[in-house]
């Protein structure tokens, strides 16, 4: 978010909004908002992204794991491990 703030030249805004720290607040410029909010789009896409990934993943190895477990307990298994064995 700094290097946006810094790109947009808007950094001298966000300053004097932290250094006037009272109640009575006016409320923030337009772009700075605008900025915010591209952030958190970003922030969530990445997160939903990773998410997906990491569940695609887990479904995979699930699955590599369990389509290991029907082999090893079929007689087709059974007959190719033991031809591997010879």
């Amino acid at each position: 978010m700094a290097v946006l703030l810094k790109h947009h030249g808007i950094g001298h805004l966000v300053v004097n909004l932290v250094s006037s720290c009272d109640q009575t607040l006016p409320p923030p410029p337009r772009c700075l908002v605008d900025i915010c909010k591209i952030v958190q789009q970003a922030r969530t896409t990445l997160i939903k992204v990773s998410y997906t990934r990491l569940v695609f993943v887990l479904l995979y190895y699930t699955c590599i794991l369990l389509l290991l477990d029907v082999f090893r307990n079929t007689s087709i298994g059974n007959d190719f491990v033991q031809s591997c064995e010879m």
